[in-house]
């Protein structure tokens, strides 16, 4: 009997805190290192939640530039779920699934 192959999740944070952009998505904080995927690259996320609840969804790794208090600016590593999801609980696991190549 062939098994099918299992699904390699990488652990890539626990979450301390979300944002909803407008237009854009939820944005999953902390930030995650610069060189962690290409910019813009599709990502399949899973996310346990505190309840022990677990759902997948589509993701993207995203380069944002940001200003700091103090006038000072540096680029960050997040990744961007849809908005259209639910808002993700602090303390929930997030995983990456797998991973594709950059999208347009």
């Amino acid at each position: 009997m062939t098994r099918a192959p299992q699904d390699k999740r990488t652990l890539c944070f626990t979450l301390k805190d979300s944002f909803l952009v407008s237009g854009r998505g939820w944005i999953l904080a902390p930030p995650v290192p610069l060189d962690a995927y290409p910019h813009n690259t599709v990502l399949r996320v899973e996310v346990a939640e505190p309840d022990g609840s677990t759902r997948s969804s589509d993701g993207r790794f995203m380069v944002e530039h940001l200003r700091l208090t103090g006038g000072t600016s540096k680029s960050q590593g997040f990744i961007m779920l849809p908005a259209h999801e639910q808002k993700v609980p602090v303390g929930s696991r997030i995983s990456c699934i797998e991973a594709s190549g950059p999208t347009e």
